[in-house]
């Protein structure tokens, strides 16, 4: 009796293990696996590739999952549609797999006494091209002109902008000229300068193109563009750039550049390199994984977590504010309930993860950085951005930002973002809630953006229009309403660059309304706050504190409050005033060490807060401090960045 009963129970567990492999398959791969197999644990595929077709295979009411092993995968590109619903793509337990978007290179040769170089098929007649080439897991130096810093050009264009909730309009259109040409500093530019290799950075306020060349015309002293420039150099009186993957721009160990002329990539090895243990890898691939759906039938329930991704490629092209055309190694189009979670994503040409015409779709801890674009862009609705680790970003195209959310109820909390060219958050969104994130050293080459700002449109320049005559560059169709920015913390290690003099922290733009900016720090910023064309917007109880001077700005805004604020600097402490406000200030705390109020509102309290120790970053208020008696209350963003997730509220 005894032994049927247990051979009752063995057969039992063996239906229990039979049908929950059958009900709810996982296709293993592995870096030595064999494509030719089932795809099991003990037989892994070889290639993502090969496990998504066996994986379709599947009836699709079935949980689905694809699991890598540990180790590397070259160029990799998956694409994901609406057959692929419920996937989810993970690595093992434990484990981390290695997505690359490229390939390894080798046949690596002497080129000179320095130089090593490795030809490579396709380069030459234009069918492979990259910008970012990773050694031993970093994006190397590229070769640029000057080595470091900008060169000067002699471009101008001075027509006035008009910028207005309709459009953003040159007073005079710029030529195709205007838009293709460039006139450089004589000398600074080598005689025998590769055409086919040069790419050039230009400098713009907010914005900068990046172009390839067609031509350079010595005896004018100017650079032809291969494609027009997202505005005319010279324009905002910026008049810098930079020149790119040129053999004279080889100017120390660690740099490479791709020789379009002669087929091959060079690279000069460190002093502490030797080239044949390199592991040097160039992108192929655009994106990685790929989610593309419609409205009518979107891709849904996708789950992306627990794997590293290197290596993606981007072609020339103007990337526009915000490099908003840049590809993204992970690249989503209408999708819904989509998780990407526990992501390593480095060393890609464009961004990182971009997400559209998407719904209640999640990006958490997340690692993002030394991206050629941005970090995370998300637009639709009820997305939620938190607990992401997201630097150095825009090494390509300075005009990327490290977070975007565009569209609908979109939640952006508790990331640690520093060491941006631009924005550390952008969003153009209705009913939006960024709060508890970190921000540091941001904005190191643009102007005109802010840790976080908020934009007038949900469509910004990409840019140029294929008439040269006509050059209205954004239709504003939709405004920033709703936005609540709480409990941020945002500063700057040190002085923040000469480029900029100040950075600023919290920035509405035109059109944002019915926004509030509450129980904020910001920390030797040198400009807290903007409000620019804004509608009834709210800042209170923040605390703003500068070691040098410290200015608040208003330009055109209406219906605003500016109440029971504490702004406390070294030097002098200005509010700035165009266009004729509408802007309250009400029981508001200040507090210049040398006594300098600028254009101040009256009705203020001038007063030292007392905090318990600035100079130690404690901003907590002595228990005789006047702050505390004008009702201010403390502010505290301790629990500002990256934390754990039990400490993280659930909002679904």
């Amino acid at each position: 009796m005894r032994i049927s009963r247990i051979f009752f129970l063995l057969l039992c567990l063996g239906f229990v293990c039979f049908f929950s492999r059958v009900w709810s398959r996982d296709i293993y791969v592995a870096p030595n696996g064999c494509d030719s197999t089932d795809g099991t644990i003990e037989k892994p595929l070889a290639t993502p590739a090969r496990a998504l077709e066996a994986m379709r295979q599947m009836p699709a009411d079935r949980d689905r999952r694809i699991v890598l092993r540990e180790g590397e995968y070259f160029n990799v590109h998956l694409k994901l549609g609406p057959q692929d619903s419920g996937l989810t793509i993970e690595s093992a337990p434990g484990e981390k797999a290695m997505l690359y978007g490229g390939k390894l290179i080798v046949g690596w040769e002497k080129a000179g006494d320095k130089f090593y170089a490795a030809q490579l098929p396709g380069v030459k007649d234009g069918r492979w091209d990259f910008r970012m080439l990773l050694v031993n897991g970093r994006p190397a130096d590229r070769a640029r002109v000057p080595d470091f810093g900008r060169l000067k050009h002699l471009s101008r264009f001075d027509p006035k902008l008009s910028v207005t909730t309709e459009e953003i309009r040159f007073k005079r259109d710029p030529t195709q000229e205007e838009l293709t040409t460039l006139k450089f500093v004589p000398g600074d530019i080598p005689g025998d300068l590769a055409v086919r290799n040069a790419e050039l950075t230009i400098y713009h306020q907010w914005d900068a193109s990046y172009v390839g060349l067609k031509a350079v015309d010595l005896e004018k002293q100017r650079f032809i563009f291969s494609s027009p420039a997202n505005w005319p150099p010279g324009s905002f009186r910026q008049d810098d750039y930079v020149i790119w993957n040129v053999r004279e721009g080889m100017n120390r160990p660690g740099q490479w550049y791709l020789d379009r002329v002669a087929g091959k990539v060079v690279y000069w090895p460190r002093e502490d390199e030797q080239i044949d243990n390199l592991k040097i890898i160039a992108p192929t691939q655009k994106h990685i994984i790929e989610i593309h759906g419609t409205s009518e039938q979107p891709v849904s329930n996708i789950i992306i977590r627990n794997l590293h991704f290197k290596a993606t490629t981007t072609p020339v092209n103007c990337s526009g504010w915000g490099a908003m055309v840049a590809p993204a190694a992970l690249e989503g189009d209408g999708v819904r309930g989509c998780r990407l979670e526990r992501l390593t994503i480095s060393g890609v040409g464009g961004h990182a993860i971009r997400i559209q015409n998407s719904e209640r779709c999640d990006v958490r801890g997340c690692r993002v950085f030394q991206t050629g674009g941005g970090g995370v862009y998300i637009l639709g609705r009820g997305g939620i951005v938190e607990n992401n680790d997201i630097h150095h970003v825009g090494i390509i195209f300075p005009s990327a930002l490290a977070v975007q959310a565009r569209g609908v109820d979109h939640v952006i909390r508790h990331n640690t973002i520093h060491d941006t060219p631009y924005c550390g958050i952008e969003s153009c969104t209705h009913y939006a809630l960024i709060e508890y994130n970190k921000i540091y050293d941001y904005m190191q080459e643009l102007r005109d953006g802010g840790a976080i700002y908020t934009s007038f449109s949900d469509v910004m320049p990409l840019l140029h229009v294929a008439e040269p005559d006509y050059m209205t560059f954004a239709k504003i169709e939709k405004s920033c309403q709703g936005v609540m920015v709480r409990r941020n913390l945002v500063y700057y290690t040190g002085t923040p660059p000469k480029l900029t003099e100040t950075v600023i922290a919290y920035y509405f733009d035109i059109a944002t309304k019915n926004s509030q900016i509450v129980e904020n720090l910001a920390i030797n910023t040198g400009r807290p706050y903007l409000s620019h064309k804004t509608e009834s917007c709210t800042v209170q109880n923040n605390i703003f504190i500068d070691e040098r001077n410290s200015s608040i700005s208003f330009n055109g805004s209406t219906k605003g409050m500016m109440e029971n604020n504490v702004i406390y600097a070294a030097g002098s402490i200005k509010a700035i005033w165009k266009n004729g406000e509408a802007t309250s200030w009400n029981n508001n705390l200040l507090f210049s060490e040398q006594g300098d109020y600028q254009d101040i509102p009256p009705g203020q309290i001038f007063a030292d807060p007392l905090f318990l120790d600035r100079l130690k970053g404690d901003f907590r208020f002595q228990p005789n401090s006047p702050a505390l008696q004008m009702g201010i209350k403390p502010v505290d963003c301790s629990g500002a960045g990256l934390t754990t997730r039990s400490e993280l509220i659930e909002i679904r």
